[in-house]
Order: C-alpha cells, then structure tokens, then sequence
C-alpha cells in the first residue's frame, strides 16, 4: 500500500510541475505573439491561480508589466495539485487583434501560441 502512496505523490508532484511549465510557456507564447503599439495587451497577459482576472491592468497611458510579473512569481511558488490555473487578457481589443486586426500578428494568435506550447509537451514522459 505503501507504493500506491508513493507512486501518488510522485504523479501529483509531476502533474504539478508539467502544468506549471505549460502554463509559463504559454504566457511567454501569448506575450511575444501580441501584437504591439502601446504595450497595453502584452502586459494584460495575466496568469492567476484558482479565479482568473477580471479588469484589465493600466492603460495604454500607464502600462505596467508588474502584475504580469507577479503572476508569474505566484504560479511558480504557489501553485499546487488540485488548483486552478487561468491565463487572461481583459484590454477591451483583445479579440479584434487575436481576429487579425493588426498587420503585426496573424489572426489566431492565440489558438497558435496555445497549440505551439502544447505541442512542446506532447511526448512529455514521467520517469
């Protein structure tokens, strides 16, 4: 009975790292695929444990990366099994840029950068 523990923890401690690393890369795909003229929506990516963002950070006048920066920080350290992790981007043109509306990024960005990071885990193995 002992094993069936082990194997557990081992499974849930791995789960845990892979989902963190998937979600970190994925931010930092969604971050670079954004499209830039302010600023505003590549620093609106926002990674959040168990509730995702719900209003924007700053404004195209007052752009600010610490919040981004600290949801970073809080998926690194603070995330364990069972949690939620959400990626959000609130700034109100945040889908018109993702359907194609800046020559700087192709419309899909988003489903590319989700796909492109998922794709680095596919043959992902637990030892």
């Amino acid at each position: 009975m002992g094993n069936a523990a082990q194997v557990s923890r081992e499974l849930k401690y791995a789960s845990t790292q892979v989902t963190k690393d998937l979600v970190l890369n994925l931010l930092e795909e969604l971050v670079a695929a954004t499209p830039i003229k302010t600023g505003w929506a590549s620093v609106n990516w926002i990674a959040e444990i168990d509730e995702p963002r719900s209003s924007p950070v700053g404004s195209r006048l007052a752009i600010s990366s610490t919040e981004q920066e600290n949801g970073i920080a809080m998926v690194a350290s603070g995330f364990t099994f069972g949690r939620t992790l959400f990626i959000s981007n609130n700034v109100p043109y945040i889908v018109d840029l993702n359907n194609g509306s800046s020559p700087q990024a192709r419309a899909g960005f988003v489903q590319t950068s989700i796909a492109r990071s998922l794709s680095k885990y596919a043959d992902v193995e637990i030892s």
